[in-house]
């Protein structure tokens, strides 16, 4: 957890050791170059464009709540790694990840459900960064009954509120 006063950091600043939990405050720039040579590890995707997982544990930026970042300067898979733990955080809503998770669902989707993080998947939804619509293409991946059960529920919610507005006309 980073202090308040701290105004900069220097490059490497932060050893992840392949796993790193960082708190800033909301006026601290954190780029990319501050921390270690295990950020920089290529997140595979499979040809299938399913998260494999592979080298993971090398690469894990976790629970982690940086509202003050250039999403532009991180590679593109910690951009997803950054959006996914920003809507687990509960963070106030944030232009930037929202535009970056919009454009980028299926990506963040595979991390959701390769990483089984259903609070973002949930706050995604509820935020209408994740669209709905591409829930059936993961539902049959999602083996936490639990939560195929709130997701079900959540399409059914769906499907009642159109058929009663259509019975309007």
């Amino acid at each position: 957890t980073l202090p308040e006063s701290l105004e900069s950091a220097g490059k490497g600043a932060f050893e992840t050791r392949g796993r790193l939990s960082l708190q800033a405050p909301d006026s601290f720039r954190v780029r990319s170059q501050m921390l270690d040579n295990n950020w920089n590890l290529n997140w595979n995707f499979g040809a299938n464009g399913r998260y494999n997982g592979k080298n993971e544990e090398n690469y894990q930026l976790v629970l982690s709540r940086l509202m003050n970042v250039d999403l532009n300067e991180w590679k593109p898979e910690a951009r997803c790694i950054l959006a996914v733990n920003y809507l687990e955080s509960g963070c106030p809503e944030t232009e930037q990840y929202d535009e970056y998770i919009r454009d980028h669902q299926y990506e963040c989707m595979e991390m959701i459900i390769a990483r089984q993080r259903w609070h973002a998947l949930n706050c995604g939804l509820d935020r209408e960064v994740i669209d709905e619509n591409i829930l059936p293409d993961y539902l049959s991946r999602i083996t936490d009954r639990t939560e195929k059960a709130i997701l079900l529920g959540r399409q059914r919610k769906r499907t009642d509120s159109f058929d009663d507005l259509m019975n309007l006309f």
